[in-house]
């Protein structure tokens, strides 16, 4: 299982009143990430040089459980693919 699957997810409702974005910390797998209110989100992994950066404007914000999901889903992805580009595999199958 990996860092991101039992990490607790980030939780802008328990945030300061007012918070813009709230930050996670060093998670157990070494990356940061920080989310907005409205679905914007960074994503740090220094081991793999990456840095992912997004925009949202998330109609439910941050409450959005299924996207917070999919965003999660897609950091694991990437993460999977730089691994792969790194050992010479060829594009593999998305992470679910």
């Amino acid at each position: 299982m990996s860092a991101a699957e039992t990490d607790p997810p980030l939780d802008l409702a328990t945030a300061s009143p007012g918070a813009a974005m709230a930050i996670s910390g060093r998670r157990t797998d070494g990356t940061f990430a920080a989310r907005g209110i409205f679905g914007q989100g960074i994503f740090i992994d220094p081991k793999r040089k990456t840095v992912i950066a997004s925009n949202g404007d998330w109609a439910a914000g941050a409450a959005d459980r299924i996207a917070s999901q999919a965003r999660a889903a897609f950091y694991r992805a990437a993460q999977k693919a730089i691994d792969d580009e790194a050992a010479g595999m060829p594009n593999s199958a998305p992470v679910r």
